[in-house]
């Protein structure tokens, strides 16, 4: 019976000390990655204004992007960049790439080591950005809230209510992604479609996506179709299901004035 508890308590101790190696190795995983990410964003991207884009006093022509990103600074880096996507206020903050396929940077970074955080990256049937009806964009669900980590947070309300959206900065051009909603798919890819048929086949696209939201999001522009945007993301169990965030683009200079259109149709 001693010998069977000396041997269990050596089991014991081995398998501590492998947890303890495992929880290091995640640590200086996620460590290298939120160095990389942070270095790239200080040597490519200022703030170019703080002002409220949703001020009332703000005329649409008026509202700068928040940010200056410098794509040549990022293309000498990595040609395969694709966008930059910043969470305001969230301290989220992202190059986004793209390669031929959807395999290369699930495990590497932008400067292309190897690491398990990944990139954000486009999916690869997407032709451009906002050149497809809808821009699917993937990234790690990290267990320290980092890269897409943190969209679980939009599963609450008050979450959403206090984040509705986030920017997507091109070489030329800034937009404001408006959130439409928030929920979990299967992970099928029917789910993540790039180009839509006709407008019926968007609106019941969107429509799907909405009715599978826990909460009451801000409605869709009804007269235009906008570009789409999806963050995908997995559950954390399996590989199942997705989570996702569905979002229409606006040009930032814009912003304002379909804020308030969208305030007076749902008044």
């Amino acid at each position: 019976m001693k010998r069977i508890f000396k041997v269990l308590s050596v089991l014991a101790g081995l398998l501590c000390v492998g947890c303890l190696v495992l929880l290091f190795q995640f640590h200086r995983t996620y460590k290298k990655s939120s160095e990389e990410y942070a270095g790239i964003a200080n040597e490519a991207v200022r703030i170019k204004n703080i002002q409220n884009p949703t001020e009332e006093k703000a005329e649409p022509e008026e509202v700068p992007p928040l940010l200056s990103v410098d794509f040549e600074a990022l293309q000498a880096i990595n040609g395969e960049v694709y966008a930059w996507i910043d969470f305001p206020g969230q301290e989220r903050s992202y190059p986004v790439v793209q390669s031929e396929n959807n395999e290369y940077y699930l495990n590497h970074t932008f400067k292309g080591y190897e690491n398990l955080c990944g990139s954000i990256f486009a999916d690869c049937r997407n032709s451009g950005i906002f050149t497809d009806s809808n821009t699917v964009l993937y990234g790690h669900n990290m267990r320290n809230l980092s890269m897409f980590g943190f969209l679980r947070k939009y599963q609450e309300e008050e979450y959403y209510k206090a984040y509705p959206y986030f920017d997507i900065y091109l070489s030329e051009s800034t937009y404001r992604c408006r959130i439409l909603a928030c929920c979990k798919v299967a992970a099928d890819w029917s789910n993540f479609p790039t180009q839509f048929a006709d407008e019926e086949e968007r609106k019941e696209f969107i429509g799907k996506m909405m009715d599978s939201c826990a909460y009451e999001t801000i409605a869709p522009d009804a007269e235009n179709e906008r570009p789409l945007v999806t963050l995908s993301t997995c559950t954390g169990r399996g590989h199942t299901y997705r989570l996702i965030l569905l979002a229409e683009a606006y040009e930032v200079a814009e912003m304002q004035e379909a804020e308030e259109n969208i305030g007076e149709k749902n008044e």
